[in-house]
């Protein structure tokens, strides 16, 4: 711009929803998994390091002639380890937690990820109680005839 000149900007702000459209979202990446369980038994396990080697994740190591387990929650639960195991019964055992899991959610930038979180919980709970009222609306069977 040369001196002197100047720019007229006019702009609206809007609030609007991800549910109406994806311009609105705060959220880039939001996924769940289940809390994953190892268990290494020793007295099982001979320190072959087979398992070690296929874990896709890296979250196995040999340590005093056993094998470890470090940073569990890496652990992508596909138990390569446990097919690599040559003994029987197996030394060991991948699961998962059937009351916990892991929650990944990544902001666009637009909102803290913590205020996304709970804005999400108390439109749940909103929903939570407009269904609640919709069943209480419900007449019970054999009332009114």
């Amino acid at each position: 711009m040369s001196s002197g000149q100047r720019i007229r900007l006019e702009a609206y702000a809007r609030l609007g929803r991800g549910k109406k459209h994806a311009k609105w979202q705060p959220v880039s990446l939001c996924i769940y998994k289940n809390y994953p369980r190892v268990k290494v038994y020793d007295e099982r396990c001979d320190g072959c390091g087979d398992c070690v080697e296929v874990c896709p994740e890296k979250i196995l190591h040999i340590e005093d002639g056993k094998v470890r387990v470090e940073d569990v929650e890496e652990c992508s639960l596909c138990s390569d380890c446990v097919k690599a195991c040559r003994k029987e019964p197996k030394a060991i055992e991948v699961s998962w937690d059937k009351n916990s899991f892991i929650l990944t959610l990544e902001s666009t930038g637009v909102l803290d990820p913590k205020r996304i979180f709970l804005e999400a919980i108390n439109i749940f709970n909103k929903k939570a109680e407009s269904f609640i009222r919709c069943l209480e609306e419900i007449e019970e069977p054999g009332e009114n005839g």
